[in-house]
């Protein structure tokens, strides 16, 4: 029997291959010191090459498979977090382009709602409730005061009838002017609280009644832009229309120039008096 080539470095000893030995029903010796414990075969260096090289082989396609699912695990975490991120930004487009008529179910303390969502203030006390809505600081809230307090000049409240307007002021008045004056002093209002009373909620909104640069910043620029906004970011809807609101503005401020600088105004002359105009 011939033996098995080049044994293992730094090894005298000859090997008889396993080939060998089945041709002569020699059994296998068991595994040892000699022998591969993968493929127990007896330790040539070809055969350690080929074993080893087989041995890669597998950790590599191992590592391939587990490369593959740790990709595909992230591909789908990835996924998930952007299909959440969309959700989110869906959320807060259509909370952007919603109505900002703060349709809210009516509350015994009006005033707290008006200073939280018109003002930006929780914390207040009676006095200074009373001043910063006495417009021409006359220490008297009189009928049209209140009146734009409660956002019944706004646009919002357009479509409501005079006489439900009327009947709003009333009723804030028959709380809080019990000597029926046609005035609300600030005592009467600080007398009013002291016993109960409470602005109520008459449906109206929040109480819109600052101009249109001061309604568009607090109800949208405040909520859903920044200091860093630059104007090819304001394409909200609001946006558009609060810039369209200053063009009319400025076109009518133009038109008004020009009918001022005419000698005679054309469009004030009754019908019957013109010719060929």
């Amino acid at each position: 029997m011939g033996l098995l080539s080049e044994p293992v470095a730094g090894r005298d000893i000859e090997l008889v291959g396993e080939h060998a030995m089945q041709q002569n029903n020699l059994a296998i010796p068991p595994m040892g010191p000699d022998r591969c414990k993968h493929c127990k075969r007896a330790y040539t260096r070809e055969h350690l090459d080929n074993c080893l090289a087989k041995a890669w082989y597998v950790y590599l396609l191992c590592f391939e498979r587990i490369f593959f699912f740790l990709t595909l695990q992230l591909t789908m975490v990835a996924k998930l977090f952007g299909l959440a991120a969309g959700l989110l930004v869906l959320g807060g487009i259509a909370n952007a382009h919603g109505s900002h008529s703060s349709d809210q179910p009516p509350s015994d303390d009006w005033a707290t709602r008006h200073m939280i969502e018109e003002h930006h203030i929780e914390a207040f006390d009676p006095p200074s409730f009373f001043i910063l809505h006495d417009y021409d600081s006359s220490g008297t809230w009189t009928h049209d005061e209140v009146r734009k307090t409660y956002g019944l000049n706004d646009q919002s409240n357009a479509a409501v009838s005079e006489d439900k307007k009327q009947d709003a002021v009333r009723t804030v008045f028959a709380l809080f002017d019990p000597g029926n004056t046609g005035f609300i002093t600030r005592d009467d209002w600080l007398q009013g609280i002291a016993a109960g009373k409470r602005l109520p909620d008459l449906g109206f909104g929040p109480g819109h009644h600052g101009d249109i640069e001061y309604e568009y910043e607090i109800h949208h620029f405040e909520k859903y832009h920044g200091d860093d906004t630059t104007e090819a970011d304001l394409t909200h809807p609001e946006d558009i229309e609060h810039f369209k609101q200053h063009d009319e503005e400025e076109d009518a401020a133009l038109r008004l120039e020009k009918l001022e600088q005419m000698q005679v105004v054309v469009g004030n002359i009754p019908q019957k008096f013109r010719r060929n105009m």
